[in-house]
């Protein structure tokens, strides 16, 4: 009897050992957007209290009945438990997607874990439409011009990176009329490719690529003898 007394004590013990671990399971959440305009990057922010130097992922599928798999993006638990994610999505679609956590290494997360999230990609390039050439001569200034669907005469934002992706000129806003045309010259120091992003308050509405190029000299006419 006393035997069996000490059995069930003993399972007693190890039951409560299972709800305490069970308690203290790994949990992961973050927070991001809903909807994002078609170009800019999504930006997941979340905390964990995951050991600092873990790794997991982040995988990016269409939410469709197809649910295809897009893109991986691995990231590591830092000090304090937050760690961030960017993901660009120039690259993709319009539409509804899914973003699902992957304990790649096994670490085991808690049911309170933010397992996944839903996001929207909405395009607006169809607000601006550009009218200046794509190609230019360089001239020291790159032109930028068009019109605003939507602004009138509110104005829009321009940034100019160059083809490496440092800002040649930062974001500044720029007249348009009571039509939404602008037009506005940039300031370069050199030829080569560059990127024009359009903003407005709801944020970025489309990229356009430029190309400044030197003009050509013009060839010798040849001479007969």
């Amino acid at each position: 009897m006393k035997l069996l007394i000490m059995k069930r004590i003993a399972y007693a013990f190890i039951l409560l050992a299972f709800i305490v671990c069970g308690a203290q399971a790994y949990v992961i959440t973050f927070d991001m957007p809903t909807e994002i305009n078609l170009g800019d990057s999504l930006v997941l922010e979340g905390t964990s209290n995951i050991p600092p130097g873990n790794s997991l992922e982040i995988v990016l599928y269409t939410q469709d009945m197809q649910k295809n798999k897009i893109g991986t993006y691995p990231f590591t638990i830092q000090t304090d438990g937050v760690w961030r994610v960017d993901i660009p999505t120039s690259k993709l679609d319009a539409g509804k997607y899914r973003l699902e956590v992957n304990d790649v290494n096994n670490i085991g997360l808690g049911s309170s874990s933010t397992s996944f999230k839903l996001f929207n990609i909405v395009d607006r390039k169809n607000e601006i439409t550009v009218t200046s050439p794509l190609i230019q001569e360089y001239n020291g200034a790159l032109n930028v011009a068009g019109k605003s669907t939507t602004r009138g005469s509110s104005g829009i934002q321009i940034r100019v990176d160059d083809e490496y992706g440092s800002t040649v000129s930062p974001e500044e806003w720029i007249a348009t009329d009571k039509e939404g045309l602008f037009d506005k010259d940039v300031p370069i120091t050199k030829p080569g490719i560059y990127y024009v992003a359009f903003i407005d308050n709801k944020g970025l509405i489309r990229y356009q690529e430029f190309e400044s190029r030197v003009k050509a000299a013009p060839t010798a006419a040849a001479t007969t003898a």
